[in-house]
C-alpha cells in the first residue's frame, strides 16, 4: 500500500481516503494488502493465507489428543493407528472453524472500514469475497472514469 499511495497513477481523489484508511489498518493488522491500479479500475485486496496456521493448530491438536488418548487408557493398549484418522478429522474441524471465524472477522472488519472511508469521500467501491484453498481475500474495487 505505501508504493501505491505514491503511485502517479493512482487518482487525486482517491490519495486521502486510502492514505486514511492505511493509517488505520497498518496499526492494526499484518494481512497483506495488494494494490493493482489499472486504466480502469483501482483494485486493493487483503488476503491472509491460512494454510500454515491449520497446519501448526491441527498437529498440535492431535499430539494433546494421543497424550490425552494414552493417559486414558493407560491399562488397555489402545491402537492409536486406529484412532488417529478420526483425530485428525476432529481437529481438521476444529482449527477451521476457530481458523476461519478470526480470518472472516479481521478481514472483513478490514474492507468494511475501507468502504466506510470510501463512502465518507463520496466513492463508491464494489466489495468481493473468496476463498481459493486456504487463502480467503477480500477485494475493493473502484471503476475509474
Amino acid at each position: 500500500m505505501p508504493e501505491a499511495l505514491k503511485d502517479e497513477r493512482l487518482p487525486k481523489h482517491l490519495k486521502r481516503p486510502l492514505e486514511e484508511w492505511w493509517e488505520w489498518y497498518d496499526m492494526r493488522y499484518a494481512m497483506p494488502v495488494e494494490v493493482d491500479i489499472e486504466p480502469g479500475a483501482v483494485k486493493i485486496t487483503i488476503f491472509y493465507d491460512a494454510e500454515e496456521e491449520l497446519r501448526r493448530c491441527e498437529e498440535a491438536c492431535v499430539k494433546e489428543a494421543e497424550k490425552e488418548l494414552k493417559a486414558e487408557d493407560k491399562a488397555e493398549d489402545i491402537e492409536w493407528e486406529e484412532a488417529e484418522k478420526e483425530v485428525w478429522r476432529g481437529c481438521h474441524e476444529t482449527c477451521v472453524e476457530d481458523i476461519v471465524l478470526s480470518v472472516y472477522i479481521n478481514i472483513n472488519r478490514a474492507i468494511d472500514m475501507l468502504d466506510r472511508m470510501l463512502t465518507r469521500y463520496g466513492i463508491k467501491g464494489k466489495m468481493e469475497r473468496g476463498w481459493e484453498n486456504y487463502k480467503y481475500w477480500a477485494r475493493c474495487e473502484v471503476e475509474l472514469d
